[in-house]
């Protein structure tokens, strides 16, 4: 069976980590790439945390990883360390070791690209962060995404329920609103997975315990 190609744009906090542990060990996934921008914490604590998190998923010692954005198209940067903690990943204890990785020299907007460009076939982008990177990225090379990528699915958006950053606003979304617009805008083949849909996710007491929570007694 074939992988499907998919590169990642992550703000690695605690969600992110768990999407890269699931996309590093999904056999129908072949991940080409991980950038980085800001979002959950700073964009260098984001490549640090997604390094370790990729030695934890036992991904090949040569994946890229660039680090991006720092900082949103227009407004300041944001963050939110109440919800992922002061390292982004829920503040570990003990924390993740330290990896032996480093992180590529170019800019995650460069990695992007060549990456879709030396890829084989098209590629899916999973966009799981502001989307910065991602909109630079399409706008330095409109012609090369319109023709390699498959399509681009953003965690990112609120339809029906408000938000989780502000009243009405997604954080994803409200971290960089002018960089969605750019993307949402582009006319490339996108698929959401907007606030609403992560409401609607419950787990039962067997499918934790079959993950491991010695606590809990399966019902």
């Amino acid at each position: 069976m074939d992988r499907m190609p998919v590169i990642l744009d992550v703000d690695t906090g605690v969600d992110d980590a768990l999407a890269l542990l699931l996309a590093c060990r999904c056999p129908m996934l072949e991940v080409l790439a991980v950038t980085c921008v800001h979002g959950n914490i700073g964009v260098d604590a984001v490549v640090e945390n997604t390094l370790r998190v990729l030695d934890a998923a036992g991904a090949r010692a040569d994946l890229p990883v660039a680090g991006g954005f720092g900082e949103p198209l227009v407004q300041p940067a944001q963050h939110c360390p109440e919800i992922h903690g002061k390292d982004g990943l829920g503040d570990l204890s003990p924390p993740l070791p330290p990896s032996p990785r480093k992180a590529r020299p170019e800019h995650a907007v460069q990695l992007l690209n060549d990456t879709l460009r030396e890829s084989s076939r098209p590629v899916t982008v999973l966009a799981l962060a502001p989307l910065t990177n991602i909109a630079i990225a399409i706008r330095t090379e409109p012609k090369l995404w319109r023709s390699k990528l498959t399509r681009l699915v953003w965690m990112g958006g609120a339809v029906a329920v408000g938000g989780n950053a502000t009243a009405w606003s997604e954080a994803n979304a409200a971290y960089d609103p002018e960089a969605a617009h750019m993307v949402l805008t582009s006319g490339l083949p996108l698929l959401m997975y907007p606030w609403d849909v992560f409401l609607k996710l419950s787990y039962t007491k067997l499918e934790l315990s079959l993950w491991g929570d010695p606590d809990l007694e399966a019902e």
